[in-house]
């Protein structure tokens, strides 16, 4: 460039061209399907599209995953060690931590992004789950967002999970309806297909010599299970043999298939153990709502001789997270602990003497959050927001909440490791006796 016109010569940087044999590169995500859940794979549920891959193709049999959804994505679009680019857990977590800031650091390329840069479409549909819960709303920031992270296009969900039938679902940068109602026919998956398809048909019809990167993350297997009519009647009854004969099957078609090695032995199931393991498991994992479900419910019966009767009911958790049900000073608590943070609901009133039910209710108003209540009797009193909580599938419900201080607090507890925990005064009330009463013991 000179200093006149006449001076300087125009230049135009040349944008990167891959060399004209390229291949297209599409990348498909199940979520939660398990090793053996596709027809190729020595399962009998029928996946024709995926088994003509596999037929016209190669299969792999030693890809490692996290075992979390945030962690694996973030290890396959950057091709490292999740630790290493900050999303040692989900994307809803931010620890703070280098290692767990619930986003891919800036620091590492993903491969949208090496791709858009030398020559590629690059486009999105399905389920992201890389960006932090609070940035995943309609305002942002979009930082983390598809389109700020190597993607051109996107369709698809934000977050870990979404319904089926009536999704969250954002177009490019902005929030969309789904096309139709459930009753039209609509459903998630074919959605995301049609989307792709679109995006496909819009870049090779002007620049067909391009080529694409397309990423499909379905949101199914993944909670909600949610299928169409006609293939839950198509599959009704076919799996009443059960898991364990169902795992032998897709085992023996495996070795047959040259998928697994003849020596490769199907692992125990979780009843090999006997009654003592399977009981354990019950112990750990009670029956019931963990607080992260819409319909979370709490009733211990109690009879207080006294007002100095006081002790903590129902605990449920580990250092992560939890829930606890107390009585102190008179009056009925509720403590929900997110990640460190403590939400307190307190009763107005204070607790009667002698016979009551005592209750404790989560209503849930959005996505991971509610309203708790207590009651007395059935009677309100008192309520407070809970403004985050863990999704259901994360909760922590069954583990004892002094579990992580190796502290015994119940030396009979019949399982395959010790009860643990340590509490100044302690009251668990099951159900009551024989005779309608539940005795309030004060426990020092």
């Amino acid at each position: 460039m000179g200093t006149t016109y006449e001076e300087s010569t125009p230049w135009c940087p040349q944008q990167p061209t891959p060399p004209e044999d390229t291949p297209n590169v599409v990348v498909i995500v199940l979520d939660d399907v398990g090793f053996s859940d596709l027809g190729c794979f020595g399962s009998d549920i029928e996946t024709p599209a995926m088994d003509a891959l596999a037929s016209g193709g190669l299969r792999y049999t030693n890809f490692h995953t996290t075992t979390l959804c945030s962690p694996t994505r973030a290890s396959l679009l950057t091709g490292r060690n999740h630790h290493s680019v900050g999303m040692r857990m989900l994307s809803n977590f931010d620890t703070g931590f280098p290692s767990g800031r619930g986003r891919v650091t800036k620091a590492a390329a993903m491969l949208p992004e090496v791709l858009r840069d030398n020559g590629f479409n690059t486009m999105a549909v399905g389920k992201w789950h890389l960006a932090p819960m609070e940035q995943t709303t309609a305002s942002g920031p979009y930082t983390q967002w598809p389109l700020s992270r190597g993607f051109e296009r996107y369709y698809g969900f934000l977050e870990t999970e979404t319904d089926s039938f009536y999704p969250e679902l954002f177009y490019d940068n902005h929030a969309v309806a789904p096309p139709k109602t459930p009753e039209e026919g609509y459903h998630l998956s074919e959605d995301l297909v049609d989307r792709a398809i679109e995006f496909v048909t819009d870049q090779t019809s002007v620049t067909p010599e391009k080529p694409f990167f397309m990423y499909m993350a379905f949101g199914a297997a993944h909670a909600p299970h949610q299928a169409p009519r006609e293939y839950l009647e198509k599959y009704r009854g076919r799996f009443d043999h059960g898991w364990d004969a169902e795992r032998a099957t897709r085992h023996a078609r495996q070795i047959e298939r040259g998928i697994l090695a003849r020596a490769r032995k199907l692992p125990l199931g979780l009843g090999a153990g006997g009654q003592h393991t399977v009981q354990a498991l019950q112990a750990e994992h009670p029956r019931g709502w963990p607080v992260m479900t819409p319909a979370h419910r709490i009733t211990a019966y109690v009879d207080r001789a006294a007002t100095s009767d006081e002790g903590v009911l129902v605990s449920l958790g580990n250092i992560s997270s939890g829930y606890v049900l107390y009585g102190k000073d008179n009056r009925q608590v509720y403590e929900y602990n997110f990640l460190g943070t403590r939400y307190t609901v307190t009763s107005a009133e204070e607790l009667p003497v002698g016979p009551a039910e005592l209750t404790f209710a989560f209503d849930k108003t959005g996505d991971m959050r509610g309203v708790g209540h207590l009651y007395v009797s059935g009677r309100s009193v008192g309520s407070a927001d809970i403004p985050r909580v863990l999704p259901h599938f994360l909760g922590w419900q069954g583990l004892d909440i002094g579990r992580d201080t190796l502290s015994p607090s119940s030396p009979s507890y019949d399982g395959e490791f010790a009860f643990t925990g340590k509490f100044e005064k302690v009251v668990f009330t099951v159900a009551p006796d024989e005779a309608g009463t539940t005795p309030f013991e004060r426990i020092d």
